[in-house]
């Protein structure tokens, strides 16, 4: 093995090592299931690995990832497979609603877990905004080149998907029905 290849392989351990974690997290926004978000996780850095020299650092590393992330993320949904596949599970939705996974409950704890939830039921438009930022506290200009969207629609996005949030917690806290 060469000595780039050694390089590659190290900064490959270093990132998955650094963004391992929060890249899954990230796709499961997207696609609700702990399993898949996995698979695609190992997908994102098989494709980091593959494109390495191919990374200008026109952005952070972090960025680059996590846009390579949002495609894959994107990619899943589009797919016949996933749509098939939510088809049948949408008969056990109750079923599995009410289980949580372990590494759910070792990811998330309880008020965390209720704001992920209310955010899940948000429009993509404004989760994954919201997710990028205050998760994973990526700037403006970073989740503007992640989305390919202008910085001032990512900022109107964030700003009105959080009072969307702010909103519909103090609903529910109001009604009785928030978390336990």
């Amino acid at each position: 093995m060469d000595h780039s290849s050694v390089r590659k392989r190290d900064g490959l351990e270093a990132v998955m090592n650094e963004y391992g974690t929060a890249v899954k997290r990230f796709i499961y926004t997207y696609v609700k299931n702990w399993e898949t978000a996995g698979d695609l996780s190992q997908d994102v850095f098989v494709t980091v690995y593959e494109k390495w020299e191919t990374f200008e650092g026109r952005s952070s590393m972090k960025t680059w990832i996590f846009k390579i992330a949002a495609n894959k993320a994107k990619d899943h949904l589009k797919s016949w497979n996933h749509r098939k596949v939510s088809l049948f599970e949408h008969s056990f939705e109750n079923e599995k609603a009410n289980r949580l996974s372990l590494e759910e409950e070792a990811v998330l704890k309880e008020e965390k877990q209720h704001l992920l939830s209310m955010m899940m039921e948000m429009p993509v438009k404004y989760r994954e905004l919201l997710l990028l930022h205050f998760e994973h506290e990526l700037s403006y200009q970073e989740i503007s080149d992640i989305c390919s969207l202008p910085v001032s629609t990512v900022k109107t996005r964030i700003r009105r998907g959080s009072e969307k949030l702010r909103k519909s917690y103090v609903y529910q806290e109001r009604r009785g029905t928030g978390h336990e």
